[in-house]
């Protein structure tokens, strides 16, 4: 067997890289993890042996080798759950991983990869976050800035902690990430509702961590106090398969249709105002177009983005809704109107029915052009909608799947006004 430093014996390689050991401390006669870690992240590490909050996987050394370094830390296992969780277990567990960021920002330790392999559970059942100064985030849990800082762990624990309520993350794209263009939450909104702004691109404009702490604890359930420590006991099914030594595949994120809750649609008495159905707000998340719509026919908002802009920043943003007898059989219309040029791709949890009409043009010109175009047709009680994106420029992979995240989002934010009235 290969020991370490003459005292760490490895046992059970965790990866097949063998870049994670189970091994034994053969001096202080105890179970240990130890991890290989890179040149760079040596002086974080040793300064993340001084952080001993009950939330943190420990790290008991740092020793080096003619192969490299190697983090020796608390033996730990693979959190798993067997569904999504509900929002004040979410909120409990999100406090406990908090405090312990805080503490280690408090030492000038920013662990720099907070995403959902990083939760892990202790020997003694208590979930922790491993890997301060020493992880590496991926795919989905990349942070948009290029500088990891405390607002990048607070911008990775809102990505965690919105996986583990909706079981999908709330990025489908990296374009996604880095226009902040979030799917909205549809299992827990309340909640999700309070992690939104942490995953915004520009990390000088999230909330604080003590803003959060303050959201989070109105979550806790009244039996529990806050501070007590939080235990998941066998048995525990999965959730996130993901090795410990953070090793992993690409995350393929899906839209979550929700158990369909009772509020969730509506017969209208009147026709809602279709320019006050998405905020200014809204509208600059979505595309780079002026904050105020512009009334069209009845029932039609329009926003156009300055025409003087060069093609690949010009969008064009419409909405709709009409009131039917027949909602149902109006949409399916719609479905059937779908030509040869055009797709057509269902979307679960939005009103009673939704689908999303795909479009690409590429001009044959020598000139080039085309456009991209996005429009999502959804019914809520006796109300049609629909938002339509459309992107004026030579159409890529990339450009599609902007214009359609924010269709997608769109839509989502006017059924949400709907239903508010």
């Amino acid at each position: 067997m290969t020991t370490l430093m003459g005292r760490y014996r490895l046992m059970q390689p965790l990866d097949e890289a063998q870049t994670a050991w189970r091994a034994v401390d053969e001096l202080l006669q105890r179970d240990v993890m130890v991890r290989r870690i890179a040149e760079e992240e040596l002086p974080a590490v040793r300064v993340a042996t001084a952080l001993r909050h009950p939330s943190a996987v420990i790290v008991h050394d740092v020793v080096t080798e003619d192969d490299g370094a190697w983090a020796v830390t608390e033996p730990v296992e693979i959190f798993e759950t067997g569904s999504v969780l509900a929002e004040e277990q979410v909120a409990e567990l999100g406090l406990e991983l908090l405090d312990a960021l805080t503490a280690a920002h408090a030492l000038g330790v920013v662990h720099g990869g907070v995403q959902p392999p990083a939760v892990v559970r202790s020997t003694d059942g208590r979930i922790k976050l491993l890997g301060f100064g020493m992880s590496r985030p991926y795919g989905a849990y990349l942070p948009p800035e290029a500088e990891r800082t405390p607002a990048s762990d607070l911008w990775g624990l809102a990505a965690t902690l919105s996986t583990m309520l909706e079981g999908r993350s709330p990025f489908p794209t990296a374009e996604a990430i880095r226009y902040g263009q979030a799917l909205p939450p549809v299992r827990a909104p309340r909640l999700g509702g309070v992690l939104l702004p942490l995953l915004h691109p520009d990390p000088t404009v999230r909330p604080s961590a003590s803003r959060l702490r303050r959201e989070l604890k109105a979550f806790l359930p009244k039996k529990r106090k806050a501070g007590e420590p939080w235990r998941f006991r066998p048995p525990v099914l999965g959730l996130m398969a993901a090795a410990l030594a953070l090793v992993v595949v690409p995350v393929t994120v899906n839209l979550v249709k929700p158990d369909p809750p009772q509020g969730k649609t509506k017969d209208f008495t009147s026709l809602p105002d279709p320019c006050a159905l998405l905020t200014g707000e809204q509208v600059e998340r979505l595309a780079v177009l002026p904050k105020e719509g512009k009334p069209g026919e009845r029932g039609v908002c329009m926003w156009s983005s300055d025409p003087g802009l060069p093609s690949g920043l010009r969008f064009d943003l419409r909405v709709e809704v009409e009131l039917s007898d027949d909602p149902r059989g109006r949409l399916s219309g719609e479905r059937r109107s779908v030509g040869f040029l055009a797709s057509a791709d269902s979307v679960p949890g939005l009103g009673e029915e939704a689908f999303l009409k795909k479009e690409a043009f590429q001009s044959l010109s020598s000139r080039g052009g085309g456009f991209t175009r996005m429009t999502v047709f959804f019914r809520m009680g006796d109300a049609v909608g629909s938002i339509e994106v459309r992107r004026s420029s030579k159409s890529d992979e990339k450009d599609e799947e902007r214009v359609k995240n924010a269709a997608l989002q769109g839509a989502y934010w006017m059924a949400e006004a709907m239903l508010r009235g």
